[in-house]
């Protein structure tokens, strides 16, 4: 597997917030990336290095990584309304893009307003629940387990140390593991200790930002090919707010023009942390695709 040059970074203003992109320059047609919630661009290192050669824009989200921190975060539409701003500000065409979670949600709104630019998709796990259930998830509970994650991490290592063992980054690529950490925190000019780059409180807000009904309704306008893959389904033990389970509607394919469905029943919602070979795999097949008349 051949090395890939650190990215270069990319910032756009979109609606007075800095968006910050990862872009790996290379030939043929574009490679979009985004990310889930309280992750951040550079957890798709070493899925880009498993693709030699192709440009790569992996952006960070609106209070995550390099792009900037606002509060309240913006809600989903807004986020993919923001997303959409990207592409057409970086005259993408010919995309072959990949969303995991949150990400994959935000993806979705995207193609549906530029479709023409999209070749196809790759979702992972997306959170496009049942349209009765997203509501009720949203709605339901306190988020604040998430807002009182510990903020403050003497380094990388002792942040990547903690985690090693603990659910769900037990089962995580020892690179990706790496790569969330190191990327995933940031050190102020004069500060003793390093911080998270998507704050805590910040992070919470985005699960508990009431909407994100639009993408229902704009479904049947993504009409590029279309892959899905979900993780394993709700077991009776799992709590509400257990991030492992699959949040993905198993009928959502069939209300896209183009999709496929594939469900991993022994992985959990972070497969793409734990096998980064199998995304890539997927994501080389889609660029094989010839393009649609």
């Amino acid at each position: 597997m051949s090395e890939r040059t650190p990215p270069t970074h990319l910032y756009l203003n979109i609606r007075g917030l800095h968006l910050h992109v990862a872009f790996w320059p290379g030939d043929g047609d574009p490679l979009l990336l985004l990310h889930a919630t309280g992750f951040h661009a550079r957890c798709w290192d070493e899925i880009v290095r498993r693709l030699p050669g192709r440009p790569v824009f992996a952006v960070d989200l609106p209070c995550h990584g390099g792009s900037d921190a606002v509060r309240p975060p913006p809600g989903w539409d807004e986020t993919s309304e923001m997303i959409t701003e990207v592409v057409r500000q970086l005259d993408l065409r010919n995309i072959t893009a990949a969303g995991h979670s949150f990400g994959g949600h935000i993806l979705v709104q995207t193609a549906a307003r530029e479709t023409a630019r999209f070749r196809s998709l790759l979702l992972l796990d997306p959170v496009i629940p049942p349209p009765e259930f997203l509501p009720l998830w949203q709605a339901a509970g306190s988020f604040e387990p998430v807002s009182r994650r510990r903020n403050a991490w003497a380094s990388p290592e002792e942040m990547a140390e903690a985690f090693r063992t603990r659910i769900p980054y037990d089962t995580w690529d020892a690179a990706v593991l790496r790569d969330y950490c190191q990327y995933g925190l940031v050190k102020e000019e004069g500060a003793e200790h390093y911080r998270l780059a998507c704050p805590p409180d910040c992070e919470a807000a985005v699960y508990g930002n009431i909407g994100a009904q639009t993408v229902y309704e704009l479904l049947p306008r993504v009409t590029v090919p279309v892959r899905i893959i979900r993780a394993r389904g709700r077991r009776p033990d799992d709590r509400l707010h257990d991030f492992r389970p699959s949040p993905t509607w198993a009928e959502l394919a069939s209300k896209l023009p183009q999709a496929t469905d594939r469900q991993l029943p022994e992985q959990d919602h972070f497969f793409p942390m734990s096998d980064p070979g199998l995304v890539a795999r997927e994501l080389g097949e889609l660029l094989s695709l010839p393009l649609a008349p």
